[in-house]
């Protein structure tokens, strides 16, 4: 056998079989449940401090706009699902999208 060979292992010596899925998931579960509203309120504070000093100098794309989106997305399906319908809509964002599309979260 090889060095690398895992057939007569214990599963004592191979713990990271077991425990890798177990903690993907409890990362998963923990940003689900934790992770909405300190996003929530990220996004807010950029809607709040950032987004006016764009006025004038960015146009809209799409009706509403990303980040209130973003902001009702994540609320409403969690940070996972709504983080990755977020990013889908800030990858679709672009000159070949009319102004002011909608497209509700």
């Amino acid at each position: 056998m090889w060095a690398g060979s895992t057939k007569h292992m214990t599963r004592a010596a191979r713990p990271h079989r077991f425990l890798a899925p177990l903690g993907m998931t409890l990362l998963l579960l923990a940003a689900q449940l934790f992770g909405t509203q300190p996003a929530v309120f990220a996004i807010d504070e950029y809607r709040a401090h950032v987004s006016p000093h764009l006025r004038g100098v960015v146009e809209c794309r799409f009706e509403p706009t990303c980040s209130y989106y973003g902001r009702e997305s994540i609320r409403k399906h969690g940070l996972i699902v709504g983080g990755v319908k977020t990013a889908w809509r800030l990858a679709r964002c672009g000159p070949w999208t009319p102004l002011h599309t909608p497209d509700p979260p």
